[in-house]
């Protein structure tokens, strides 16, 4: 059987810093995976403001990196993080990057959508699908200053992973809770 590795956001910019970095990280087998100096810039406050309020003169990948690992608690565009604090974001990033099934994030196929708008084979027996949907109840609202806030719509979502497993699906959801 043939597994298809994909990834969907509807965030451009998270799409193009993943694209980024299957582009510009190399994998050595004796060294692992090597990150080229300067990928990961440290942000200053005023460059981060500046940043967030004219991102559409920055490449969507930096903007992508610079609203994740710079904002606080990795929270899309939430506040400026100290340097001291991007590091430790940084180092998620890279853990998130490498460790994803000892593949990392290797040969996975990223695009831009909804969850809704995906279109997959009848039989899904051989598919895991692994979806990060915003926490109910956090904020409320989902979105970049790309995309436009919009709001989740969770019922459909739940919808949509029923009917997954229905056609053979493995479904994870990293959710605090959710109906059955």
């Amino acid at each position: 059987s043939r597994c298809c590795r994909c990834g969907y956001d509807k965030n451009p910019q998270l799409i193009m810093l993943y694209h980024h970095l299957q582009n510009e990280v190399t994998y050595d087998k004796r060294l692992g995976y090597v990150f080229p100096d300067g990928m990961f810039p440290d942000i200053t406050k005023e460059q981060y403001l500046h940043i967030r309020s004219h991102q559409k003169d920055y490449p969507l990948w930096l903007c992508g990196y610079v609203g994740v690992c710079c904002a606080f608690n990795t929270s899309w565009w939430q506040g400026y993080a100290p340097i001291d604090k991007q590091l430790l974001n940084r180092a998620s990033l890279v853990r998130q990057f490498t460790s994803t099934y000892s593949e990392g994030l290797r040969g996975v196929r990223f695009g831009v959508g909804s969850f809704e708008d995906i279109v997959y084979p009848d039989d899904l027996s051989d598919y895991v699908f692994y979806c990060d949907p915003p926490y109910a109840g956090s904020r409320g609202s989902y979105g970049s200053r790309t995309c436009g806030d919009f709001e989740f719509d969770y019922e459909l979502f739940y919808s949509w992973c029923r009917g997954l497993v229905k056609r053979g699906a493995v479904v994870f959801v990293s959710e605090y809770s959710m109906p059955e």
